[in-house]
């Protein structure tokens, strides 16, 4: 394959990759202003997960399809961050699963703050788009909560109740405040409607995470082989473990010979 047909290959790969990544995780595309996606919380159901890492494998494999000599240092470059980015969600779902062991992970995707904050359209819109996502966090939670293992580590759980016991609060306060003198009636009704129901959902929610705290585990490493997959898929790391800590011991040591030479010096 010639050069500019492996770009543009590349080039439309990544596209097409993208736009699975934010049908996945809809939150991600109407952050950064794809509006199209507004109003929609991401389909954690295990169906769909399974979907999504078949999308990441067929992906990982059209990309390895591609010769990276046939690309220029740019296109190399982002042949590479693109197939990590695959890897690590792909690591992320098939193998460290947080939707089983860590809660924490989700609670992003029920701020709904930015439709307010940000002055991007009409506010009656925005609140419209608010609304819709609103009214998706109450199967949103029990998604979550079907997915979630009966036991997880204590600290990920305490952490996890202290934040979504604050989302609830800034469903049910802050936003009515954030408002401010908006009073049209026919949008405000059905976001406030929508708001407290999400608002009783996320309490559901946290109740039932402390009722696992009762049997509740302290130990919450993720463990040598996990670490070591986070290292390989997030940082392209390849060493061992074995090899890092002794890289880190051998600077360790550089450095601490350099503080005594200064020592001396001074």
């Amino acid at each position: 394959m010639s050069q500019p047909a492996a770009a543009q290959t590349l080039d439309d790969l990544s596209q097409r990759l993208i736009e699975e990544y934010w049908d996945f995780y809809p939150t991600a595309g109407s952050r950064i202003g794809r509006h199209e996606y507004d109003g929609r919380l991401p389909d954690l159901s295990p169906a769909r997960v399974r979907r999504r890492m078949e999308e990441l494998r067929r992906g990982l494999g059209q990309l390895s399809a591609l010769s990276p000599p046939g690309l220029s240092p740019d296109q190399r470059l982002s042949y590479r961050l693109l197939e990590l980015f695959l890897k690590r969600e792909l690591f992320n779902l098939e193998d460290w699963r947080p939707l089983e062991n860590n809660p924490m992970r989700q609670v992003g995707f029920l701020n709904v703050g930015g439709y307010v904050r940000r002055d991007y359209a009409p506010l009656a819109d925005r609140l419209r788009s608010a609304t819709r996502a609103l009214g998706q966090v109450p199967d949103f939670m029990e998604a979550l909560d079907a997915a979630l293992e009966p036991e997880v580590g204590r600290p990920v759980l305490e952490m996890s109740i202290e934040s979504y016991a604050g989302m609830a609060r800034f469903y049910r306060v802050d936003l009515g405040q954030a408002v401010g003198d908006f009073s049209d009636r026919a949008v405000l009704e059905p976001f406030n409607q929508a708001r407290e129901a999400a608002a009783l959902a996320v309490e559901r929610f946290v109740a039932r995470l402390r009722f696992r705290l009762e049997k509740a585990r302290e130990d919450f490493a993720i463990g040598a082989r996990l670490y070591a997959g986070m290292l390989a898929t997030g940082e392209g790391v390849t060493a061992s473990l074995t090899e890092l800590v002794a890289l880190g011991q051998a600077n360790l040591d550089a450095n601490l010979e350099q503080l005594a030479a200064a020592a001396e010096v001074v």
